[in-house]
């Protein structure tokens, strides 16, 4: 071979080898846990298969943005109690209206190994609500018979019935797994109901919302509890049965933070996902996902706050590894 030929393919090889360096390695593929029946926060389309949602734009974004590739795979309510107990480990990040609580914090403090699932950031604030039905329907409701997929706990009573009266018992709905199961107890106990002496409230788990919505459409409920916005999207979808779409929401009766499940199988993606997350807080995207799925909706008061709240300085490294003069203050 020629000399010149010789250091030609010499230099190529080198050239070849020092970009090859400086590419930035391959991330690897996470799995993305989305709910199906909690929209308008993430849910399935029945009729496509594709997955909707603020939440789903929220989790694709960042993952997108911090530079893996992912699949997505359906998590039912009852699923998700798994991936939040740790006995699920093939779901990286849970794309779900999960409420941030300090006994959940302690439940992953105390997983192994250490790290194993932590909460994003709060990324929403919502509010416990209810539907109810009309006073009469409400009241003569008797409650339904105990089914696998709807236990029955005990019926729980603001005040006795009067003497001689007989109690009245009124079936309230709710999801399996859902914060609001403890809020409903609460909330009697409190008076938040405005319950008659006597009635009483005979909670009802159900494993979707579709099949709560679908009972309180049929009459089979006095109350269905939820997330506001998930509770009015799911009567909507279920069907148009008279007073069920038109039955208002009352007052909130909880306070609902949201944040994303990650998990810390695959080292650096906890610490880019959140990093993610601030970036679209930060350049107005969070603002257009709300504005895109909760359309014609003014944002709260708080939820405003909350998101820019999230709008985090951007800072640099020359800013971190700069040194104060003596006496100088820092914040």
């Amino acid at each position: 071979m020629p000399v010149r030929a010789f250091l030609a393919l010499l230099l190529s090889v080198v050239i070849a080898q020092a970009a090859g360096a400086t590419e930035t390695p391959q991330k690897p593929f996470v799995t993305i846990g989305v709910r199906v029946d909690a929209g308008p926060f993430a849910a399935q389309d029945a009729s496509t298969g594709s997955f909707v949602g603020f939440l789903v734009d929220l989790c694709t974004d960042a993952v997108t943005r911090a530079g893996y590739p992912f699949r997505q795979v359906p998590v039912t309510a009852d699923e998700r109690i798994g991936v939040l107990r740790g006995t699920r480990d093939d779901i990286d990040l849970l794309c779900d209206p999960t409420t941030i609580t300090l006994g959940r914090l302690r439940d992953f403090a105390g997983l192994e190994p250490a790290g194993r699932l932590s909460f994003s950031p709060i990324v929403f604030v919502a509010n416990g609500s209810y539907l109810k039905a009309d006073g009469k329907k409400a009241a003569e409701a008797p409650p339904a018979a105990e089914t696998a997929a709807s236990p029955r706990p005990a019926c729980i009573f603001a005040e006795p019935a009067p003497d001689g009266a007989k109690p009245r018992h009124v079936d309230a709905g709710y999801v399996v797994g859902t914060t609001i199961g403890p809020v409903l107890r609460d909330a009697i106990r409190r008076g938040l109901l405005d319950l008659q002496p006597g009635e009483g409230i005979c909670p009802r788990e159900f494993p979707r919302h579709g099949d709560a919505a679908a009972a309180f459409c049929r009459g089979d409920l006095g109350y269905y509890f939820g997330d506001a916005d998930i509770i009015a999207n799911s009567v909507q979808k279920t069907g148009r049965a008279e007073g069920c779409v038109k039955a208002a929401l009352a007052r909130p009766i909880s306070y609902e933070p949201y944040a994303l499940v990650i998990s810390g199988q695959v080292p650096g993606f906890r610490e880019d996902v959140i990093r993610a997350l601030y970036e679209i807080f930060s350049d107005g995207t969070a603002f257009d996902r709300f504005n895109g799925h909760f359309e014609g909706r003014k944002m709260s008061p708080f939820l405003n706050t909350l998101f820019r709240i999230n709008q985090i300085p951007a800072g640099g490294r020359a800013e971190a590894e700069a040194v104060p003069a003596a006496g100088a203050a820092t914040d």
